[in-house]
């Protein structure tokens, strides 16, 4: 990327990650109509369609009673705690200390309070997120919403944490009594915390539809981005910040399954309360040392000891604390984390602030990044998040968002760097054609992916002819410019699949693709053509001469290129400026070492192959017994036996051909009696000394043995095979309806 297609890229991505968590947050916020109370009744007159109002105004509150221990309704409300009468608090409230609470935090209560002025008609829903007690709901006597155990001791109750909603309608006058009663022998927070919200029917189901979607939503993004995180970090080791990044950004998702409407319910729906409370209060512990390590990571400025040492630290009490103390212990200790916090902004902003002031890649970003993180935790830890519940999940939303935009950056830079040098190490400078270091690199898997596809592939070597003349007379600066206009007019005429390599001085290699050996010569053709018309001034009259071949079945590469070497040696010998093509009837130009068979080589017929095997062993025996130079009479007696076994072999292979209905069997029943005519002529040749034992040998395996399975025996392959499936078809439908009848 260019600067400026990186600021754009930047700018970009920023906008839409801020713009979808904006959109996020507008989406969850909640439609909340405040409706004064007068003395423990609220007026639902003015409820409005689309809103739900929060009951937190006074209720009805009497302390040490139950639903069935509760006196007829007295005349007279004291705002004092009193074993006999109620008191009017504010919800939220906490269980006060006295004479009725030695402690605070434990002991049961109920709370009541009125609705007045419901339409009858209509349904009504309300709805208690999160209340860390055991309760039951009442709406006119009949209970609604019941969660946990509620009992006068802790031997009788049973805490309950997840989220509930229900429906009611108002009695026959528009009025609804609802009365709460709690229980708590378990958090230090006694009372009555988690404020009821109150609509019409179908907008707490909304409202409450909504709630759980953002959370999902939150959850599966942050998931999603945490893999993400450890791919790149796969690929990336040296970037631990990353791996830190992966572990922050999965504790965020997994705390939004145990906070809010508990999403986690629905995995696992039998969570207890004291387990989920300390998941929920270790996972929020844990991503500060966490986000502290991150920091380190990120290597804007010299590590320090202290924060690796307080991380540790951070880390370490949160884990003994939410194990194995009480629950009011560790719920102490986060008053202490949230100067932690406040702390580890200020760290924050000094590292961020390093890496803008030496401009290290992407410290913009990231601090746009922290910023809106640090933002969300303060909101959330100092003052709440009535109105906007998941500002702290869209906050760390972002944050991640960012840094992944910075990610990406940095890996498309690398990929740039490195396609570059590639294509630097790959190319020819001076002509920019490939080199052979491209070729060796990347051949087998064209041929391997060619021979998947079973397309054929051929390969054209040119040699620009006299070219020594042209560097004597006009010297190498003009040598080197017909060179680069040379391979300048080869790509005009050759394919974009095809590739045009510098073999070596003026010869160049032209791989065409998909093309058969008629087609590649037509190509050479043209580019012959095209060289000849082409503007070389001053330099006149350039020619070339072309070898092309065509790749044989799996046809090992040294024996391609040789012949495609004798097809050029051959245009070049009739006169240059010419095509010339590999004529299949001469001997493959093996050279004697042993040949290691190819797995390609085998057919879908277990007889024939072993035969080729066979071959291919007494093909190797011969040419180990002439490297070793064994007595002339023992090779020729070698070379008989390989006679004997090549014609039984064609014959066994007729036999097998005609039982399989090949159609070509005459033809190459045919091409078999020409072989082994052939191959006595050549005996014959030998013996009357006309031909050279070691020139015998090289003829005999490179036509008779792996020139006539690569260029004959291959033809017939792809039948077998189709057969093979037809009939392993026929037999499976056999088997099926054999089991039928």
């Amino acid at each position: 990327m260019g600067d400026m297609k990186i600021t754009r890229f930047n700018f970009i991505s920023t906008l839409i990650i801020v713009v979808i968590a904006c959109i996020g947050l507008f989406v969850s916020e909640e439609k909340i109509q405040n409706i004064p109370d007068a003395e423990g009744a609220f007026d639902m007159a003015q409820l409005q369609p689309g809103y739900l109002v929060k009951l937190q105004g006074d209720w009805e509150f009497h302390a040490q009673h139950l639903y069935d221990d509760l006196p007829s309704r007295p005349t007279q409300v004291e705002t004092h705690s009193s074993e006999n009468r109620p008191v009017l608090v504010t919800i939220p409230h906490q269980f006060e200390t006295g004479h009725l609470y030695p402690n605070p935090s434990f002991g049961y209560g109920t709370y009541r309070l009125n609705l007045k002025n419901l339409n009858p008609d209509f349904d009504y829903g309300i709805f208690i997120q999160e209340e860390s007690t055991a309760y039951r709901l009442r709406v006119n006597g009949q209970v609604l919403i019941e969660y946990g155990q509620v009992g006068k001791n802790a031997t009788d109750y049973q805490p309950g944490l997840n989220p509930r909603w229900a429906i009611f309608r108002a009695d026959p006058t528009g009025h609804a009594e609802l009365v709460m009663e709690l229980a708590n022998y378990d958090d230090p927070r006694g009372g009555f915390w988690s404020v009821p919200k109150i609509g019409r029917a179908h907008d707490v189901l909304r409202a409450y539809g909504r709630e759980q979607m953002v959370e999902m939503f939150l959850f599966t993004a942050n998931l999603i981005m945490s893999l993400i995180f450890v791919a790149l970090y796969a690929k990336s080791k040296q970037d631990r910040h990353i791996l830190w990044l992966a572990i922050f950004t999965f504790l965020i998702g997994f705390r939004i399954l145990l906070s809010g409407n508990k999403v986690i319910s629905f995995f696992y729906p039998f969570l207890n309360w004291n387990l989920s409370i300390r998941m929920l209060y270790l996972i929020g512990f844990l991503l500060l040392p966490v986000f502290l390590w991150m920091l380190q990571a990120i290597k804007y400025c010299k590590p320090f000891k202290i924060i690796h040492l307080s991380a540790i630290l951070l880390t370490s009490v949160p884990i003994v604390l939410t194990i194995l103390a009480p629950v009011e212990v560790f719920l102490g200790y986060f008053e202490i984390y949230k100067y932690l916090i406040v702390l580890a902004s200020l760290y924050t902003i000094y590292v961020v602030g390093q890496g803008i002031r030496f401009r290290k890649s992407g410290a913009e970003i990231i601090a746009l990044a922290f910023a809106f993180l640090i933002a969300g935790a303060l909101a959330e830890v100092f003052w709440g998040v009535e109105r906007y519940p998941y500002m702290m999940g869209f906050s760390a939303l972002v944050m991640i968002g960012l840094f992944l935009v910075v990610q990406i950056e940095k890996f498309h830079t690398i990929k740039t760097i490195k396609e570059n040098l590639e294509t630097e190490i790959v190319l020819d400078k001076l002509t920019g054609a490939f080199n052979r270091q491209y070729l060796e690199h990347y051949l087998e898997q064209i041929t391997r992916e060619n021979e998947r596809h079973a397309q054929p592939l051929s390969l054209i070597l040119m040699d620009l002819d006299h070219f020594k003349r042209i560097n004597d007379r006009f010297g190498h600066d003009m040598g080197d410019q017909v060179l680069a206009k040379t391979v300048a007019t080869v790509k005009k005429v050759i394919r974009s699949t095809d590739q045009v390599i510098r073999w070596g001085g003026e010869e160049f290699l032209i791989l065409a693709r998909n093309s058969d050996l008629f087609g590649a010569r037509i190509l050479a053709e043209k580019i012959r053509l095209a060289l000849a018309d082409a503007d070389l001034s001053p330099v006149e009259n350039m020619t070339a001469s072309f070898g092309v071949t065509e790749r044989f079945f799996a046809e090992p590469t040294d024996i391609w290129f040789k012949r495609t070497d004798l097809a050029l040696y051959q245009a070049k010998n009739a006169g240059r400026n010419q095509v010339a093509a590999w004529n299949p009837n001469d001997p493959l130009p093996i050279q004697l070492h042993r040949i290691e068979w190819q797995p390609k080589w085998d057919c879908c017929d277990v007889r024939i192959n072993q035969e080729h095997r066979n071959l291919n062993d007494l093909a190797n025996r011969l040419i180990d017994a002439l490297s070793r130079g064994e007595d002339e009479n023992a090779i020729q007696h070698r070379l008989q036996d390989l006679m004997d076994h090549l014609a039984n072999h064609f014959n066994h292979e007729e036999k097998i051909l005609k039982e399989k209905g090949y159609p070509d069997l005459e033809q190459h029943a045919k091409r078999h009696k020409d072989l082994l005519a052939e191959a006595s002529e050549r005996l014959k040749n030998h013996w009357e000394k006309k031909l050279d034992l070691k020139e015998l040998v090289t003829a005999m395996i490179g036509k008779m043995v792996l020139g006539h399975l690569l260029i004959t025996d291959s033809n017939y392959f792809p039948y077998l095979q189709s057969n093979q499936k037809s009939t392993s078809s026929k037999i499976a439908l056999s088997k099926v309806q054999s089991l039928e009848l």
